[in-house]
């Protein structure tokens, strides 16, 4: 259940009810989408930049903990020997993140709920403290079920991201909504960039830095650094948000409770329980929202994880034959990117145009992202000579890690996997903009993310299955696996075109 929007007008509140969209506009959202411009709000109420800002340093440990993993993953299962195959290891780190994802999906809604009676704050903080003692038991794992049980937990800890949204929706309101959410959508890219600086960094610290980082313990666990230091960010941020970060349910706030008392319409907004997950679902707006981001994050997380195998596959397998170092710094531009277009780029977009139709714009450049994987892989054919030996033809092969032309084309693949990441931003917004009322907020941040967490638990799997298929059978050069993601990308920009009326 929802309250008014921080330092929304008291007069806001007079003829609203439970039918009323929780965003009101000037003009009617079909006008506003024919002439493909947002309309404005002539007064922007103040931004409560102190808690928005509190809330993005916690969540920003969330992605932290996700991506630091991502540029050493491949090498840990290698040196465990989970498979002999080096062809087979996209398989088995795309289960571990579908494990994560498909915990993810089955506790989103429960910690909604859960945040609807005990309040927001208990949940993110929890829920955060979780992450933490997960990361520590990934850190030391010895053998892939320990792993996957690891990253289980993690995701089940990470669900409280429906809540973490609701908590925006509470503390804006229609005037300054645009410039908030992409700020705190910062926080995924920045902390990508983070986790990944760190995990492609501290890889082998104990190989790095023997001086420092010695004794039997790094003996036995050498990718403990990177998780240990991703602990302690996570544990420092619950300590910080403890302390600054405010409740913002309608029934946990002395504030909050005073503007119940004062106003019967708020009285009985609060007691109307919010609708069902089918009735949301039967709302067209909310329906293409939820099938949109379903391929919004099939997509996005696909390119997640498949950019990482790409750059660690040797490239006679269809890669690109990176390094740890090198993936991590390829992820960080990619994160720093993703940040200087939220602040940037995304705001003074989202003023000229409506949500709709950048939503529509960001999926169409999700075709290139994936369309330039064998360019990539083509440039490095064309540009080294394989000198394989014919016992051992993967170890012998150079990397093209220092090629110009191909960081060239990966700055290209990151910048169209960024534009397409804007729509997110512009997904949150057009959720809280179709929501059939504001008790009904948490509810349909739920719907929508419960599908886009489905795709999380099911797009690592797939999409690394499809990944080792193409390399394993070497069709199109290993490549299979970006055509079809191409294709994809098509029919997910398809479905947004109701959004974009």
């Amino acid at each position: 259940m929802n309250t008014e929007p921080e330092g929304n007008d008291r007069n806001n509140i007079s003829g609203v009810t439970e039918s009323t969209p929780l965003l009101q506009h000037d003009a009617s959202p079909e006008n506003d989408a024919e002439q493909g411009r947002k309309t404005t709000t002539t007064v922007q109420t103040p931004v409560p930049w102190r808690q928005i800002l509190t809330l993005c340093a916690v969540r920003i440990v969330d992605p932290i903990a996700f991506s630091q993993i991502l540029p050493y993953i491949n090498d840990m299962l290698r040196d465990m020997h989970v498979t002999d195959d080096p062809a087979r290891i996209g398989f088995y780190s795309g289960l571990t993140e579908s494990a994560f994802s498909l915990a993810v999906m089955l506790a989103i809604y429960p910690w909604a709920r859960v945040s609807d009676h005990v309040g927001r704050k208990p949940v993110l903080l929890s829920g955060t403290i979780g992450v933490a003692l997960a990361t520590l038991s990934f850190m030391l794992a010895l053998n892939f079920p320990w792993i996957v049980v690891s990253r289980f937990v993690a995701g089940l800890c990470s669900g409280n991201s429906a809540a973490v949204h609701s908590i925006v929706g509470e503390m804006v309101d229609d005037s300054n909504a645009a410039q908030v959410y992409p700020i705190y959508g910062l926080s995924f890219p920045l902390g990508t960039t983070v986790g990944a600086f760190i995990g492609g960094t501290f890889a082998y610290a104990p190989l790095k830095w023997p001086f420092i980082f010695r004794g039997s313990f790094f003996e036995i666990y050498p990718y403990a650094v990177p998780s240990l230091i991703s602990a302690c960010f996570t544990f420092t941020s619950v300590i910080f948000g403890a302390i600054y970060l405010e409740e913002t349910h309608p029934d946990k706030t002395k504030a909050n409770l005073r503007k119940t008392a004062s106003s019967d319409i708020t009285i009985v907004r609060s007691l109307e329980p919010p609708p069902s997950a089918l009735t949301l679902i039967r709302i067209p707006r909310i329906r293409s929202l939820t099938i949109s981001g379903f391929f919004l994050c099939f997509l996005s997380s696909s390119f997640d994880i498949v950019f990482t195998l790409f750059a660690f596959t040797p490239i006679p397998l269809g890669g690109l034959g990176f390094r740890p170092f090198r993936i991590g710094l390829a992820i960080s531009i990619s994160g720093i990117m993703g940040g200087l277009l939220s602040v940037l780029g995304m705001p003074r977009i989202l003023r000229r145009w409506s949500p709709g139709v950048v939503y529509w714009f960001a999926m169409g450049f999700w075709p290139l992202a994936f369309a330039m994987m064998p360019v990539l892989n083509t440039i490095s054919r064309w540009k080294l000579e394989l000198t394989m030996m014919p016992e051992d033809p993967v170890i012998s092969v150079p990397s093209a890690e220092s090629d110009p032309a191909v960081w060239i084309g990966i700055v290209i693949a990151l910048a169209a996997s960024k534009i397409g990441c804007m729509a997110y931003g512009c997904n949150m917004l057009l959720v809280r903009a179709s929501a059939p009322a504001p008790n009904a907020l948490g509810s349909t941040n739920g719907v929508v993310h419960l599908s886009i967490n489905f795709t999380r638990a099911i797009s690592p799997a797939l999409t690394s299955s499809l990944f080792a298929f193409s390399t394993q059978h070497n069709i199109l050069q290993g490549s299979l696996w970006a055509w079809v993601m191409v294709i994809i990308g098509f029919i997910g920009q398809y479905t947004t075109r109701v959004l974009r009326m």
